[in-house]
């Protein structure tokens, strides 16, 4: 082979060489951007939050659409939802809102709050034996979350209806909330860490003439 040969198939070579180095650059730029471009999805995502509203329709906001006055909104529907699940059921269903109700609720707080309603009572056996019916009427919520962690107040009225008669009785609490990890069982991610009842005295019902 002559000089002149081998020196353009050694530019060629060259030639392909870079040809190829090239092509892994640009193919090392696109994983890396791609990879970018994926955590920064994921990152969005994780982001978001579900929101429910007083109508119980789900959507989804992301943290900076949160206002003070949405949150303030939330925790209280959070606490209304709590009311519903620990203070109605019947004997059926009272395992399961419970429960249900103590995921709402910091554990040791929610623990303690059971043993006082239910168990030194003996309401958890009579409802379960008896099939109780209790049903709760949510008066007024308030919170203020002009203070961290916020705290609020609760009135509401529960009713204990059994064969002997109803039974009526305030269920009045304070209560200081935080916010909390988003979850199926906790959706407004939101976590009642104080909880008070300053008044659970028997409503006595007016006898009409």
């Amino acid at each position: 082979m002559k000089l002149e040969g081998l020196q353009s198939y050694k530019k060629d070579s060259q030639g392909s060489r870079i040809i190829v180095l090239v092509c892994v650059l640009v193919c090392v730029a696109a994983c890396v951007f791609m990879y970018i471009d994926s955590r920064n999805f994921i990152a969005n995502q994780s982001a978001r939050k579900v929101v429910i509203d007083r109508q119980n329709h789900a959507w989804l906001a992301t943290e900076q659409d949160f206002t003070r006055e949405d949150r303030r909104i939330q925790y209280e529907e959070h606490v209304k939802d709590f009311y519903r699940l620990f203070f109605a059921f019947d004997g059926g269903t009272f395992d399961s809102t419970v429960n249900r109700a103590l995921n709402l609720m910091e554990g040791e707080v929610g623990k303690s709050l059971y043993i006082k309603e239910y168990v030194e009572k003996n309401i958890a056996r009579e409802v379960v034996e008896n099939n109780w019916l209790l049903r709760v009427e949510i008066i007024k919520v308030q919170v203020d979350i002009s203070v961290s962690p916020a705290r609020g107040i609760i009135y509401a009225k529960q009713t204990l209806v059994r064969p002997a008669g109803e039974v009526e009785r305030n269920m009045n609490a304070t209560f200081t909330i935080a916010d909390a990890k988003v979850s199926y069982d906790n959706p407004r991610g939101a976590l009642i860490m104080k909880f008070d009842i300053f008044d659970n005295s028997r409503v006595v019902k007016e006898k009409t003439p």
